[in-house]
């Protein structure tokens, strides 16, 4: 048992770095949330594949589920590689149970369907006012300021990976120390297919769990964003000619 014991601290604390300094922090008001150490999203990456872009990228990016129909979001590439992303953990998906009241499911979807329509329109018009806008708006059903979902990309041999801040903040909770430790980070990998890029659900996983969340790491759990991409088809198309606006100068990971 003893034998059993030490093994199991040893993988726990081996699988996955256990520096506290690598949780999350907000750097001021109005700038996403990063992580203390700069290498953690960029975990699993290859930098130095990522190919030369001029200018930022706009795609769209379909999620298509049997039990939540078809959704719309946007993903935006930036030539430094950071990325900014409308992907987010789908409550319908990870949130409602048998417990959820019908008037709560009615307003789930119809704020999702809000949200698609708002998408679908900011993408087609090509704006990239609007387009930041959307970037820089606030998470209107948490109770604290959330930027939109950042991450860091590369690509390779028509492969391309994003690795997303991924974080389970339950509304209403006070922000502290707990908060942040749940933060996790995801690496979505997309592969070409025909006009556009297929996520892999197979190769799709998260990559990196902080030192207090054991039971994720022991497990190999989703993060809830991915979570909430499972079983479905997740596409991605760019789109031409839509160039979007420089990342403010406090956004910085």
């Amino acid at each position: 048992m003893k034998h059993i014991i030490v093994s199991l601290s040893l993988f726990l604390t081996g699988c996955i770095p256990s520096d506290d300094s690598w949780v999350t922090h907000v750097l001021e008001n109005n700038t996403p949330r990063v992580f203390k150490d700069p290498h953690v999203l960029s975990t699993g990456l290859d930098l130095e594949s990522r190919p030369a872009i001029p200018v930022g990228e706009v795609w769209k990016v379909t999620v298509s589920t049997s039990g939540a129909g078809l959704q719309t979001h946007w993903l935006v590439l930036y030539p430094d590689g950071r990325l900014v992303t409308s992907l987010d953990a789908d409550p319908e998906r990870t949130k409602v149970n048998f417990m959820t009241s019908e008037a709560k499911r009615r307003e789930l979807a119809g704020q999702r369907a809000r949200l698609n329509d708002e998408r679908i329109a900011l993408l087609s018009t090509r704006n990239p006012d609007g387009l930041l806008a959307a970037m820089k708006a606030l998470h209107p059903e948490r109770a604290f300021r959330v930027i939109k979902t950042i991450g860091r990309w590369s690509r390779r041999d028509e492969v391309i990976r994003l690795n997303l801040i991924e974080g389970d903040q339950i509304t209403g909770e006070l922000p502290g120390p707990w908060w942040y430790e749940r933060t996790g980070v995801s690496q979505l990998v997309f592969r070409k297919n025909g006009a556009g890029w297929e996520m892999s659900q197979q190769e799709s996983r998260a990559v990196w769990y902080p030192s207090s969340d054991w039971t994720s790491r022991l497990t190999r759990c989703d993060h809830l964003c991915l979570l909430s991409l499972r079983e479905g088809e997740v596409r991605a198309v760019k789109i031409d000619d839509f160039i979007p606006r420089p990342l403010p100068v406090n956004w910085k990971w």
